[in-house]
């Protein structure tokens, strides 16, 4: 860590409840067990890295159904399409810092908690090309309080169930918002794709595997990813037919967070936190 995408937003969150009742169908016998808990939260100041405020807890929704490393041969391959992908850039005053990240709401991006916890957040870049880039200004971030008192292992030694962080900004993204988040059912074992800016290539890539594994807060797969893209969005990608055009649809299942390769799984209570947050400013 150290050192034309069409916006379909309410089209494609009817189309992921019906790819997410169709996984439910086909493995009815299976359903996800993810977490779904009261969590506490605390907002630090984006610039100064400063608590704001107080803490506050997100109480749980009701019950529903539902080593960084290169494996093998290199199979990154540079991809800017992927215009929801951010580019991090943090700093503690002393050390710069990247990270990745990715949009989910108007003013909302996701990423790992420990990409921006007891930092600065110095840059957020977007990116239209390789060539066209734009800023955005970051207003506050959010982490878990579990994870800043080092609640980073649970009883069934599942790693870095808290990895996951908020950043708020003061620009409209909307033109961005094509990155859904849909809870995986617990065998899934399917392909994924892992987008991000590792550090040793330093510019955007995606890299393409399968889930090989899953417990209640991580998900596991043999994507290629390395340092930088912390952060960055686990996804499933289908592409859908409609009368005018063809649109691509990118489900999020997990945020990179760490070697394995492994990331902090997407479940209902980090839902609740992104897209049903009121205690959200920008």
């Amino acid at each position: 860590m150290k050192t034309n995408v069409v916006n379909v937003k309410k089209t494609t969150a009817v189309v992921i409840a019906f790819l997410m009742m169709i996984l439910s169908v086909s493995y009815s016998s299976n359903k996800s067990k993810a977490a779904n808990t009261a969590r506490t939260y605390r907002i630090f100041n984006a610039k100064t890295g400063v608590q704001i405020g107080n803490d506050y807890t997100l109480d749980a929704l009701k019950s529903e159904d539902n080593s960084r490393a290169v494996i093998g041969e290199d199979e990154r391959k540079e991809d800017y399409s992927k215009k929801g992908t951010v580019r991090l850039i943090m700093n503690d005053g002393e050390y710069v810092y990247h990270g990745s990240g990715f949009v989910v709401d108007s003013h909302t991006i996701a990423t790992a908690a420990h990409c921006v916890y007891n930092l600065k957040i110095s840059n957020i870049i977007l990116f239209d090309s390789d060539k066209k880039r734009s800023f955005a200004n970051p207003v506050e971030y959010h982490v878990p309080v579990s994870y800043i008192n080092g609640e980073k292992y649970n009883n069934n030694d599942e790693k870095y169930e808290y990895d996951y962080a908020l950043i708020t900004v003061e620009q409209d993204l909307s033109d961005y918002l094509f990155y859904d988040l849909a809870v995986p059912l617990d065998n899934y074992r399917s392909n994924i794709n892992v987008t991000g800016f590792p550090g040793d290539l330093g510019y955007m890539c995606t890299a393409s595997g399968n889930v090989t594994n899953m417990n209640s807060y991580k998900v596991f797969y043999d994507a290629d990813t390395n340092h930088g893209e912390s952060g960055g969005p686990v996804y499933i990608e289908e592409t859908f037919h409609n009368q005018d055009n063809d649109f691509n649809c990118y489900s999020v299942i997990a945020i990179h967070t760490n070697g394995g390769n492994s990331g902090t799984r997407i479940t209902t209570d980090l839902i609740h936190f992104y897209k049903q947050n009121p205690n959200i400013n920008w």
